[in-house]
């Protein structure tokens, strides 16, 4: 895996956005480790986003997560991912999907890691 993005201010949070925008993710994918206090989502190679154009799978670690709840009122467990935004009086980050789910962090401080899977890369090239 290659760090591609670090975001620790509001200021990176558009460019990650702009990353991840139309990736999508099965929230059974989505695992928060309450003992490490980091919330790991999973973007698979499909979608119409950035990554997307290079074929790659993508790693968004959230670190310092005190709390996480998810509203999937829709149910169908894929989601494509839309934008994060970060309320900085309460300390909540939220994700926003095209299909509406919603899901939601406190942190402690902000701090995002995205990475992205570099032996996806040509995967499908033979010579």
């Amino acid at each position: 895996m290659t760090e591609i993005a670090q975001v620790t201010s509001t200021d990176g949070l558009a460019r990650l956005s702009e990353l991840l925008h139309d990736q999508w993710f099965d929230l059974d994918d989505v695992r928060f480790l309450n003992a490490d206090a980091l919330l790991k989502v999973v973007f698979g190679e499909t979608g119409s986003g950035k990554l997307a154009d290079r074929g790659q799978r993508a790693l968004l670690t959230v670190r310092h997560v005190e709390s996480y709840r998810v509203q999937d009122s829709q149910q169908i467990g894929r989601y494509d991912f839309n934008v994060i935004l970060y309320d900085s009086s309460i300390k909540r980050l939220t994700v926003l999907t095209g299909i509406p789910c919603v899901f939601w962090m406190i942190v402690r401080r902000l701090e995002l890691i995205l990475e992205v899977d570099d032996s996806e890369i040509g995967s499908g090239a033979t010579d």
